[in-house]
């Protein structure tokens, strides 16, 4: 790489690092705003904060797709295969993601309509609200899943080149195997702690931060 390159690349991983702590944080902010629930009611008291929170959400895809499109710039000099494969990750996750948010605005919706109509019926609507929460649910753990299988690429890709501290990605696979692991406990009903997320927040946080202070070497990345 020309100097010119190294500076611009370095740029670039400054800025996904503040994009992953902008993610977190907006992330952790959504969770709490949404309140997703089968009770109609107290849905249709928290409809200001289940829409702040799908923009919150739809923004954080955006960002994802930014990191991606970043990182696929300078990861294809070195490997093709896991740029695109982060990039594929990374769209197919935006796209579930949609379909998500698209069940907890109906969920929204129903909760309007259930009250306008007096709770007539709510046999039916009580249903409906739990179809949409489960159609939610199993849209929320696909992207966990695929999300995390997506930015394994990434974390190859730092760990083949050499560019952070090795104990960084090799702490990330094990932050991403708690992550599948407790989330296909969650798929098939089975005890799961929300603890074992915790790795991976704290990977975040300290990744971001890492990118955002430090200048990586990559006048030593080569051809994988």
């Amino acid at each position: 790489m020309t100097k010119s390159e190294l500076n611009l690349s370095n740029k670039f991983f400054k800025t996904v690092g503040v994009l992953i702590l902008f993610r977190f944080i907006i992330g952790v902010l959504g969770l709490f705003l949404q309140g997703t629930s089968s009770d109609l009611q107290k849905v249709s008291q928290n409809i200001l904060n289940i829409h702040f929170s799908i923009m919150l959400d739809l923004i954080s895809g955006i960002a994802l797709i930014l990191i991606s499109v970043l990182l696929y710039s300078i990861m294809k000099k070195s490997s093709l295969e896991l740029a695109l494969w982060l990039l594929a990750f990374s769209i197919i996750g935006f796209s579930n993601m949609i379909i998500g948010n698209v069940s907890i605005y109906s969920l929204a919706k129903l909760s309007q309509d259930f009250v306008a109509h007096n709770s007539i019926e709510s046999i039916m609507y009580q249903t409906l609200a739990r179809d949409k929460i489960e159609s939610y649910m199993i849209s929320h753990y696909f992207s966990l899943i695929v999300h995390s299988l997506g930015v394994l690429a990434f974390y190859i890709f730092l760990f083949k080149q050499k560019l952070v501290p090795s104990f960084i990605p090799i702490f990330a696979v094990t932050a991403i195997i708690l992550v599948i692991f407790n989330t296909c406990m969650q798929i098939f009903g089975w005890n799961s702690s929300m603890w074992l997320y915790l790795p991976n927040g704290i990977l975040q946080i300290f990744l971001s931060i890492w990118l955002i202070v430090k200048k990586l070497n990559l006048a030593t990345t080569s051809s994988i």
